[in-house]
């Protein structure tokens, strides 16, 4: 729910303000109590790290109590209104915009919060992420304050009672749906918080729960070293026969977000001396790129994406630097590899020079010695990659041009994608306006086509303007039609007009967002 929650209010910046009364609508009011149990744990001259610090409460009510606080949030909506909000009571935070997955801190802490946080990393990064933050908790009882450096978590989790599991399995299940119909995202990940400190070494002191165990808060202290945890080493698995045909026609016709396991798959029988290749875990890309490669020796890492393929998820900044480096220092590839070469796929290239910067000596770890990682943009498509390999990893022209993977026979699969989207969206039509109902289906079907076969001659830069464009010509040819006819303009055609221009705009975004060739501006910039 937090995720959901975070997701609307950073990509629409004026509903930031609302986001405190929402968690507390969807908590029950639970969220402050959580807040208020994590600060019992608190005390003043403590030095606090707050992750995801969101609109900067917790981190604000822990200054007042005397307490020196870092807050960090990959939100920067969210962060402006923190420091509104400790500008207005008069405390010093230094909040600051960083991903968990990323930290650049070299202080030791006494506390560390994360409230609603780790239930948005996805699970391949998650423990990884917590062994980060035990890091930076101070070891053993502080010199200052005889006491462990405590870290505290609270997040959605598994109900105690069978009852509520069937209410938040349900709950989450309608999230669930709706997110994916209005933002195309996951709900939360639902975390086994005591183990997941546990497995790095803390000490679990105390453990409370909200809502029947929905909300769950565990307390741990730092007593001896961190264990950083080690990661299984992968198989890659294609399906045959008739499921193999089922996802292929799932992935190919509505490009649904069929996934496979996140984490490091071999291909061949790699050594130290192979190449180290990234990529989506959408099962079509994964399954592309493992195609590719059959027959040779390397690595594939492959980064959890919600599903989606690279460019999609490269746009919404799901597929990132500082994800694709949490999992290289999950599977530690800087003892594994000696190549220190890892290839991006190019519609994911934006992430490049920060991969860099993150795998860089100095940034990894103190076990990370020697040269950094060299980050090679790889060809837009999959099947390039033998040739790619052969070539010296050198991308040619082709290999790098849009136009060249936007063919006709990719145009004709977003025209049938976007044909199928036209029907739906027709379906009101039979309540209102019923005897136009006709007229909608036939345009959205032709115009679908039309846009994927004609594109490259179509005026305009996006979906949106295409079909707009489109639907302006279809009017005014209907329009011409009723005054040759000799028939009268009425308001009911005006409606008409309203209709088809909304229909048009719908169409075009879902066109839009089916091709990398229209963002191609923001999946590299």
């Amino acid at each position: 729910m937090s995720l959901v929650s975070m997701i609307i209010a950073d990509r629409m910046e004026s509903l930031t303000r609302y986001y405190d009364r929402w968690m507390s609508l969807i908590t029950g009011g639970q969220d402050k109590r959580v807040r208020d149990a994590v600060l019992s744990y608190i005390e003043p001259g403590d030095r606090v790290l707050d992750v995801g610090c969101g609109t900067g409460t917790l981190a604000v009510k822990a200054a007042q109590k005397g307490a020196q606080v870092i807050g960090i949030d990959q939100s920067p909506a969210m962060l402006k209104l923190a420091r509104e909000k400790a500008q207005a009571s008069g405390v010093e935070v230094d909040f600051r915009l960083a991903q968990a997955q990323s930290l650049d801190l070299d202080e030791e802490f006494d506390v560390v919060t994360a409230t609603f946080a780790l239930s948005e990393i996805s699970p391949d990064e998650v423990e990884m992420v917590v062994a980060d933050l035990a890091e930076r908790l101070k070891p053993g009882p502080s010199i200052n304050s005889g006491r462990c450096g405590k870290m505290i978590v609270a997040d959605e989790a598994r109900p105690t009672k069978a009852f509520q599991r069937i209410v938040s399995g349900l709950q989450r299940a309608i999230v669930a749906l709706l997110t994916f119909i209005a933002i195309e995202e996951r709900p939360t990940c639902l975390h086994n918080l005591r183990a997941l400190l546990e497995a790095v070494g803390l000490v679990v002191t105390d453990e409370q729960l909200f809502q029947s165990g929905a909300l769950r808060l565990v307390v741990a202290e730092r007593r001896g070293p961190v264990v950083r945890p080690r990661r299984e080493i992968l198989e890659p698995v294609i399906h045959r026969g008739l499921k193999g045909f089922l996802w292929d026609l799932l992935c190919w016709l509505f490009v649904l977000p069929l996934a496979v396991r996140s984490g490091l798959y071999r291909i061949g029988s790699p050594t130290q001396d192979s190449l180290l290749f990234l990529t989506s875990n959408f099962y079509m890309t994964f399954k592309q790129v493992v195609k590719a490669l059959r027959g040779r020796d390397c690595w594939l890492m492959v980064q959890d994406t919600e599903g989606w393929n690279v460019w999609c998820a490269a746009d919404a900044h799901i597929f990132s630097a500082e994800k694709a480096a949490a999992l290289m220092r999950a599977y530690d590839v800087n003892s594994l590899l000696k190549s220190k070469t890892v290839v991006v796929p190019r519609l994911g290239g934006r992430i490049a020079r920060r991969l860099s910067e993150l795998t860089a000596p100095s940034a990894v770890n103190e076990a990370a010695s020697g040269q950094g990682w060299r980050v090679i943009k790889g060809p837009i498509e999959a099947r390039d990659l033998p040739a790619f390999i052969e070539g010296g990893l050198v991308t040619t022209q082709p290999m790098r041009s849009l136009r060249r993977y936007y063919s006709l026979p990719q145009r004709l699969r977003v025209g049938v994608l976007t044909a199928l989207v036209a029907v739906l969206c027709a379906l009101p039509f039979l309540f209102i306006l019923r005897e136009f109902l006709p007229f909608f289906l036939a345009f959205g079907l032709i115009s679908s086509f039309g846009l994927a076969i004609f594109h490259y001659w179509i005026p305009g830069r996006t979906g949106v303007v295409k079909e707009l464009l489109l639907g302006a010509l279809v009017f005014i040819g209907l329009l011409c039609w009723i005054v040759v006819q000799g028939q009268p303009l009425t308001l009911r055609l005006g409606w008409v007009m309203l209709a088809l221009l909304i229909y048009s705009f719908v169409l075009g975004f879902m066109y839009q967002s089916t091709t990398p060739v229209i963002y191609w501006k923001r999946i590299w910039r």
